[in-house]
């Protein structure tokens, strides 16, 4: 397992501005006329935080419901989790996990919390 800081992207967002001057009838739910190539500006306040983040396969929902098993001792124990921004292979987890927790990655169908298991290398 290991933490990952987000580095910045560029990410297209797409606004629609209501109620403006220019509104092609002046109402408050008429959008904005934006001309073809016209661009804008906008300022968005973003924070960087690091995260734990786990394998794809390692990260289980049912029911609504995000959690991993965690293994100690031995022992795997289920572990509710809040998930964030994933890709093909990486899964963020926002809570619930600690760095350095040893997390399952193989077999998560088939345990149960406080099944004994064996760590491979």
């Amino acid at each position: 397992m290991k933490t990952l800081r987000l580095v910045a992207t560029t990410i297209l967002i797409i606004v629609m501005v209501m109620g403006m001057t220019g509104c092609t009838d002046n109402s408050a739910s008429s959008p904005l006329v934006v001309k073809t190539a016209a661009s804008a500006n906008a300022s968005l306040k973003m924070t960087s935080k690091e995260h734990v983040t786990i394998p794809v396969g390692a990260l289980i929902s049912k029911e609504g419901t995000a959690f991993v098993y965690v293994i100690e001792n031995g022992i795997a124990l289920k572990k509710s989790v809040v998930s964030g921004l994933s890709n093909d292979t990486m899964n963020e987890i926002l809570s619930g996990l600690n760095s350095g927790e040893i997390v399952a990655t193989s077999n998560t169908h088939i345990l149960q919390d406080q099944m004994p298991v064996s760590v491979g290398k």
